[in-house]
């Protein structure tokens, strides 16, 4: 198993090399569950710029809550006890990205950044600080 800092840097990695943030932190992750990388790739493909580029929730959280997903869901018919957790986790993550980042939502992360660009950081550079924090919610929670 890999430490924080090398799956951190893994997604990182990934989004510099031209991933979307949800493929990133997916992929960086997928041989901890057994997922080929480009399995996990192909699934977080659709998911970069706010889902399918609309500007809704942000791929990092959408990767994030994938690997959630793959810790802590079932892939069996679940009872609600499983239901209930994942989706507590889930939740505590979204809770906990919004509190660092401000949303979830890609669009309103971009207005941001946007607005509060006085350093003239390269639009890549705020979205790799996004991958970054969401890397660091997620290895709390998992």
């Amino acid at each position: 198993m890999h430490s924080k800092s090398t799956r951190k840097k893994d997604a990182l990695n990934l989004f510099y090399e031209g991933y979307n943030c949800a493929q990133a932190i997916l992929a960086a992750y997928a041989d901890v569950f057994g997922l080929e990388r480009e399995n996990a790739l192909k699934i977080g493909a659709p998911f970069g710029g706010g889902v399918a580029n609309t500007g809704d929730t942000c791929g990092a959280v959408s990767g994030a809550l994938m690997v959630i997903g793959l810790r802590y869901g079932s892939g069996k018919p679940a009872g609600w006890v499983k239901r209930a957790r994942v989706n507590r986790i889930s939740k505590n993550f979204i809770k906990r990205f919004i509190s660092v980042c401000g949303s979830k939502d890609c669009d309103d992360l971009m207005c941001y950044y946007r607005a509060n660009n006085h350093e003239n950081i390269k639009k890549k550079d705020h979205c790799a600080g996004i991958v970054r924090k969401a890397v660091n919610i997620l290895e709390e929670l998992l």
